[in-house]
């Protein structure tokens, strides 16, 4: 979970801009309207947004604007354009993306409707602060005389993709007639039989056919969406072009394509949400990897000497871009006086997300360093933390009853002027 986005609308006009943000702000984005002319400015103050979306609807064969060549030819070659993510709203024209376009961006048409941009946009400014954070790893890696042992490149044309089909109908013959031989298919008219497949397989989308049964097809939907495992992975439904696509949108599906439109269009979607899943899955794989920052000695979380280099480059962002941080302290002790860090620390390690980080920092005291999350969010974060803890035994007494911990937890945003220093003490203090 991360705090609301903060989302640069740039448009034709003040008003197009404005009307597009207002839209984006009613579903809780922070939202700023913008022209070409004025965006850059935007760009370069102090607290950045986390996503550009380009109002770059075009009229016939020649765009109504040049808004992303002009934006882009001020900051190609630069870390904005290395880092933002940008999303293009436009009909399907591709001289709107610029050939040396960064990696994350999206290309949605101009009928795209508000659910599907609050997905979007959600999407790209989750594997954004992802990315960044895989950068200040390395960062804090070089900043403690240490090399960064990996190394997260954007995936290349995506060839042969994995592509698995739910449902039986025109849907699923439209998917296979639109990538031909171009794309490795399962079949699976069940959602049990779905969800048995992703087990097995390493599949790179879902695609639903909605067009005989859709209500079925919303259920299926559903029920991936509800399991964490799947929550990012790409699912696009096809629909018949009577068929609303809200429902579908609000239930996370990726993409809605209907069944009339045409097969670029699938093959497009699909090719830019596998790209930017297999990215994503890239760098999980590096938060995963238990060996790329120095660990503590008795349990699966960093070490503090790194917690404490790492926090410097964290806040170095916030002073730079005004990132959001959240820290939230622990500290847990094991009742009568029977050590439980060592397991809980353990148990920590596996109810981080993998751009946020645990830390031990003590013989009892933990840390959660949350990047991109502000104080809101953050005391969500310690919730339902609290609520797993308390749910959590962490061995055996010596009497032999069930060992849990007394665990304390306090929270600390990062404030203007913040240093790493004042930020951590203003945590520990709270603990007491």
């Amino acid at each position: 979970m991360q705090r609301a986005a903060r989302v640069l609308v740039v448009g034709d006009s003040i008003d197009d801009a404005t009307n597009t943000a207002q839209v984006l702000r009613s579903r809780g984005f922070e939202t700023t309207a913008s022209t070409s002319e004025t965006a850059l400015a935007e760009l370069l103050a102090s607290r950045r947004p986390d996503v550009v979306l380009f109002d770059g609807i075009v009229t016939g064969e020649a765009p109504a604007n040049d808004n992303i060549a002009m934006l882009a030819d001020a900051v190609r070659g630069t870390d904005l354009w290395r880092e933002l993510p940008f999303i293009v709203l436009g009909n399907d024209v591709t001289g709107l993306v610029p050939e040396d376009a960064a990696l994350l961006v999206d290309h949605l048409s101009d009928a795209a409707l508000p659910a599907e941009l609050d997905h979007r946009i959600k999407a790209v400014a989750r594997l954004a602060v992802m990315r960044s954070e895989v950068n200040h790893r390395a960062e804090t890696l070089r900043r403690m005389g240490r090399r960064a042992d990996f190394e997260v490149s954007p995936p290349a044309f995506i060839e042969r993709p994995c592509l698995l089909i739910a449902g039986v109908g025109r849907g699923a013959l439209k998917a296979q007639s639109a990538y031909g031989g171009d794309a490795r298919f399962l079949g699976a008219p069940s959602t049990n039989l779905v969800l048995d497949i992703l087990q097995r397989e390493n599949v790179d989308s879902v695609v639903i056919d909605a067009t005989e049964d859709a209500e079925r097809a919303l259920e299926t939907l559903e029920t991936l969406r509800r399991i964490a495992t799947w929550t990012s992975l790409p699912v696009v439904v096809i629909v018949t072009p009577d068929t609303p696509a809200t429902a579908f949108h609000e239930a996370g599906a990726s993409d809605v394509v209907r069944l009339d439109s045409e097969d670029s269009r699938l093959v497009t979607r699909l090719h830019l949400l596998i790209r930017e899943h297999r990215y994503a899955r890239a760098i999980d794989e590096v938060f995963r990897n238990t060996d790329h920052i120095p660990r503590d000695a008795e349990c699966p979380l960093a070490s503090r000497d790194f917690a404490l280099a790492h926090l410097v480059t964290l806040v170095e962002g916030c002073d730079r871009h005004g990132d959001a941080l959240s820290l939230v302290a622990i500290a847990a002790r094991g009742a009568s006086a029977v050590p439980v860090a060592k397991a809980f620390g353990s148990a920590l390690a596996r109810m981080v997300r993998g751009e946020d980080m645990g830390a031990r920092i003590g013989p009892e005291f933990f840390l959660l360093i949350l990047p991109g999350t502000d104080l809101a969010v953050a005391a969500t974060v310690k919730d339902r933390l609290a609520r797993v803890v308390g749910a959590t035994d962490f061995g055996i007494a010596p009497d032999g009853e069930p060992l849990v911990a007394d665990v304390c937890y306090s929270l600390a945003g990062y404030q203007a002027g913040d240093t790493a220093e004042s930020l951590l003490a203003r945590a520990l203090d709270q603990l007491g």
